[in-house]
C-alpha cells in the first residue's frame, strides 16, 4: 500500500513507452517485489520500470542505502543512466556503493582539501591521493612548520604530511579514527586525540608511536580538544557529554567540569586561566582554570547551540560565536555582552583570523566561504573557491 513518505523523484519514457521512475519509499517491504542489487542491501531508494499504460510492473530495484538517486535517462536500448549522490561520501561507499558500467564518473568528486597561497583570489585542491572522497573529522597544523598537517578521515583514519599536502602518510591509532586532534605548541612532537573510545591517545615522536591510558577521559563522543599555551600539561576535552580536564599531561582526567555538549573550548593566550567552551546550552566562561563555570549568554538570541567558537589572537576580549540556527555574534569584552554580526545568514561552521591582516577574517558555512576586510562589520563570498 502506498506509504506517506513515498515521492517519485524523477521519470521518464523508454524507447517502448514504458515509463522509468526513480523515486523513495518510505517502507521498503512495501513496495511489490523491490529486490536489492546482486550483493547489496536494500535502501529506500528505488529504480522501477512500469508498462506504458501504468498498469503493470516491470521489475523494481532498490539502490542501496547511500545512493541519493536524483535524475535519470533511458537511451535507445533501454539503459538507464542515474546520476545523483552518496550521502556517506567515505572510501568505502564511493568504491562499492555502485556497480558502474562504462560510467561517465565512475567515483564521486569529493575534494576535501583546499589552498590559497594569495589571501583566498585564487584556490587548489591538494587532496590525499590514498583517500577517495571521504569527510574530514578532525585536523591540525604544526603551529611551528604550517607545512605538517594532521588530518583525520570518517573512515580511513589519520594521516600526517610533512611538504604542506604533496605527500602524505598513514599513522596507525590506537582506535579508529580520531575525532579531535591537538599539538603541543611548546614541543610540537607531541600530539594528542580524542576518539570514539572515549580515551585521550598521545604520541611524543609525532605521531610514529601512541601512549593509550588505561583512564578514560570522560564519556560520549569527543567533540575537540585544547591545551593550555603556557602550562602544555594541562588539556581540555569537550565531548557529547560534557568537559574532562587533565592537569598531567593525559594520565589522569576530572570529569563533568561541565554536563552539556562541549563543542568548541578555546584557552585565553594572555591569561590561562580563562577559558571559554561553546556548547548546546551557549557560551560558557571559566576564570579558574575550568574548575568551575559561568554561562555568558548576554545578548544571544535564538538557538543557543554552538557550531563556532573563536577568539581574536589580537585581542583575547574579542570573541566569535555562530549558532545552528546561522546567528553570528560577537563580543568585546570577554563575553559579557554580545550583538549580532553581519557575517550572519548561513550555517557557519568554523571561523579563522587571517595571521597577516588584522581586519581580515573568515568564515566557512555550509554552502560557501566569506571573508570580512573589516572586522565583521561587512562580508563577502570568495567567488573563486571551488565548490
Amino acid at each position: 500500500a502506498p506509504n506517506s513518505f513515498d515521492s517519485t523523484i524523477a521519470i521518464a519514457a523508454g524507447p517502448s513507452g514504458n515509463l522509468y521512475i526513480t523515486g523513495y519509499t518510505g517502507i521498503p517491504s512495501a513496495f511489490p517485489r523491490m529486490k536489492p542489487l546482486p550483493g547489496q542491501g536494500a535502501g529506500q531508494r528505488f529504480v522501477a520500470e512500469l508498462s506504458a499504460d501504468g498498469s503493470s510492473l516491470i521489475y523494481a530495484t532498490a539502490l542501496p542505502t547511500p545512493a541519493n538517486s536524483k535524475a535519470l535517462a533511458v537511451d535507445t536500448s533501454g539503459a538507464v543512466y542515474l546520476t545523483g549522490v552518496i550521502d556517506r561520501p567515505d572510501s568505502r561507499v564511493t568504491r562499492n556503493v555502485l556497480p558502474t558500467v562504462n560510467a561517465f564518473q565512475p567515483t564521486p568528486n569529493f575534494a576535501t582539501l583546499f589552498k590559497t597561497s594569495d589571501g583566498g583570489n585564487h584556490w587548489q585542491t591538494f587532496s590525499n591521493s590514498l583517500v577517495v572522497g571521504e569527510f574530514i573529522t578532525a585536523s591540525a597544523i604544526d603551529p611551528s612548520n604550517p607545512q605538517v598537517i594532521y588530518i583525520s578521515y570518517s573512515t580511513s583514519g589519520l594521516f600526517k604530511t610533512t611538504d604542506g599536502g604533496t605527500h602524505w602518510n598513514f599513522l596507525r591509532t590506537p582506535f579508529g579514527s580520531p575525532t579531535a586532534i591537538v599539538i603541543d605548541p611548546r614541543s610540537t612532537q607531541t600530539v594528542y586525540i580524542g576518539d570514539t573510545s572515549m580515551t585521550v591517545s598521545k604520541s611524543t615522536d609525532g605521531g610514529a608511536t601512541w601512549f593509550r591510558p588505561d583512564m578514560t577521559a570522560g564519556n560520549g563522543l569527543f567533540l575537540t580538544l585544547a591545551i593550555d599555551p603556557v602550562n602544555t600539561s594541562i588539556l581540555y576535552a569537550g565531548s557529547s557529554a560534557g568537559l574532562s580536564k587533565s592537569t598531567d599531561a593525559d594520565q589522569s582526567w576530572q570529569f563533568n567540569l561541565l554536563t552539556q555538549a562541549v563543542l568548541q573550548i578555546v584557552v585565553d593566550p594572555t591569561n590561562q586561566a580563562t577559558v571559554y567552551a561553546g556548547t548546546d546550552k551557549g557560551v560558557w566562561k571559566s576564570t579558574d582554570r575550568g574548575n568551575t563555570w559561568t554561562a555568558i549568554n548576554n545578548g544571544i538570541s535564538g538557538n543557543l547551540d554552538s557550531n563556532a567558537l573563536l577568539m581574536d589572537p589580537r585581542n583575547s576580549q574579542r570573541l566569535f560565536y555562530a549558532t545552528t540556527d546561522s546567528n553570528i555574534f560577537t563580543t568585546t569584552d570577554g563575553g559579557a555582552h554580545w550583538t549580532p554580526n553581519s557575517l550572519a545568514g548561513d550555517r557557519v561552521q568554523t571561523f579563522l583570523f587571517d595571521p597577516t591582516v588584522n581586519s581580515r577574517v573568515w568564515a566557512g558555512s555550509d554552502f560557501a566561504l566569506f571573508v570580512s576586510q573589516d572586522s565583521g562589520a561587512s562580508r563577502s563570498t570568495t567567488a573563486t573557491f571551488p565548490h
